[in-house]
């Protein structure tokens, strides 16, 4: 577990420590929330999680004058471009944390008519503020309470929508942005309802990264754990294996 910040102008210095330590504690909160029970399961068999390349080797972080704002993540490397325009704290934050959700969380995909085909930057960027907020205050650069502000109420918004409809599997099997927000709001659920680490467990059970085999995945594991998720299907609605 680690990270490496790399910059050229003097000027991101300031920045690159700044990045430098908000994903050491994304590492250090994703790595005790979701990595403990991943490592254990490998002992049987499982699977190692698709995409998400787990916390144990070093994320480098680099630092670019060039390109437009934002930030992109290719293999363990995280980019962030345009590094002299003012960002607020919260967006820093935000970036940072998507992208080390690209890199390290079991990745779920496929959704390939939206504007990220992958949903697990989606939930870090939702689940690093809360896991965040009241630890390491006095040595994050940024607050996380600050970036929770922001993430909890959407949070909250995708949980109370998936809520109204449970896991809709015909919706799952899209490629598109409502497909991915449906998942994200699952997954939230789960994670609020049985704890980040059956969230973690689920999500490395997708078979080929499949949003689809999430449901099946979440309910296996909360069987064998006696833990309810989400209530029974009433009528003939939409949840249903695959």
């Amino acid at each position: 577990m680690g990270a490496r910040a790399h910059w050229d102008r003097p000027e991101d210095a300031a920045l690159a420590q700044s990045a430098l330590r908000v994903l050491l504690a994304f590492c250090a909160v994703g790595e005790e929330h979701l990595a403990g029970d991943l490592r254990a399961r490998a002992d049987i068999g499982t699977p190692a999680p698709r995409r998400g390349q787990g916390w144990e080797q070093p994320m480098d972080v680099w630092l670019c004058q060039q390109g437009q704002p934002g930030a992109r993540s290719i293999g363990r490397d995280i980019y962030l471009y345009s590094t002299g325009t003012a960002r607020a704290p919260t967006e820093w934050f935000r970036e940072l944390a998507h992208e080390c959700g690209h890199v390290a969380f079991p990745g779920v995909g496929g959704f390939t008519d939206s504007d990220d085909p992958w949903a697990d930057g989606c939930l870090a960027e939702l689940l690093f503020p809360k896991w965040l907020c009241g630890r390491a205050a006095e040595w994050l650069p940024w607050a996380a309470a600050d970036a929770e502000r922001e993430a909890g109420p959407r949070r909250q918004e995708l949980i109370a929508r998936v809520r109204q409809t449970g896991p809709d599997q015909r919706l799952l099997a899209g490629a598109d942005a409502a497909a991915r927000e449906h998942f994200v709001g699952l997954a939230l659920w789960v994670e609020e309802a049985a704890g980040p680490r059956l969230l973690g467990e689920a999500l490395a059970e997708c078979r080929r990264g499949r949003a689809t085999q999430f449901v099946a995945a979440v309910e296996s594991l909360a069987a064998a754990r006696c833990v309810q998720v989400w209530p029974a299907p009433r009528g003939t609605g939409q949840r249903g294996r695959p």
